[in-house]
Order: C-alpha cells, then structure tokens, then sequence
C-alpha cells in the first residue's frame, strides 16, 4: 500500500507540472484563440483540474500495479502508456473534437504533445513498481 501511494503522489506531481507544462504554457496560444469555448486563464478552475489529475494517478498506478509482471520494467512501462494514452486522452480529443468547435490543428497538437507525458507518467509508474526481472 505505501508503494502504491507514494507511486500515485509522484504521478500526480508530474503529471501537473507536464500538463501545466503542455496545455498552460506551450498550447496557451492555441486555447487563447478559441475564445469563449475555452475558459480564459483568470476564469479555470484549478481545484477541480488538480482534483482530475488526482483521479488518473489514482486509477493510472492502480491499474499499473494489478498487471504488473516481472518482465523488464520500461518495455512494460511503455506498453501501458501507449494503451493508456489511446485510452484516455488520445480518444477523448478525438470525441471533444466530433462534438466540439475545436480545429483539427488544436486537436492533433493536444494528442500529439499528450504522447510524451502519458509515456513520462508509465515508464515512471513501471520504475517505481519494478521487479528483480
């Protein structure tokens, strides 16, 4: 259990600061120029996007953890972070986009630039549970 939890509090630290990192600072352009679809910087509301990050490193590790094999930990690592990243971001964009006014050019940078970060969050998730493998 104290594995699992210090697991899930650097996940979430990491993933914050990359997300912030991603989507507040390198694609705050991009947002900006949506107008009113996106919510201005002054106007987010942080607890509740700290509340989400929390949420993905909650299940992100838990899932890790349950098919965790002992197997070379990066291969592992960076097999579930591509299946992570299909899984939840990658799709999700792609709905946003069906139903959403956002350009295709936003939409590919927000899946493209989430790539990094997912497989960063996975090959740190399978460092912290590796085995003797």
């Amino acid at each position: 259990m104290k594995r699992y939890l210090v697991t899930v509090a650097v996940v979430f630290c990491l993933g914050s600061i990359l997300m912030y990192l991603i989507m507040g600072v390198a694609m705050a352009g991009d947002s900006l120029a949506l107008g009113p679809v996106v919510r201005a910087p002054e106007e987010r509301r942080i607890p509740v996007l700290l509340f989400s990050n929390l949420i993905t490193a909650l299940a992100f590790v838990w899932i890790y953890a349950r098919g965790v094999e002992a197997k070379p930990w990066a291969g592992q690592g960076l097999r579930f972070g591509v299946a992570a990243w299909l899984f939840r971001p990658a799709s999700m964009f792609l709905i946003n986009y069906a139903v959403m006014p956002f350009p295709a050019s936003f939409v590919a940078k927000q899946i493209v630039f989430t790539l990094p970060l997912v497989l960063a969050l996975s090959l740190t998730t399978a460092f912290m549970y590796r085995t003797n493998a």
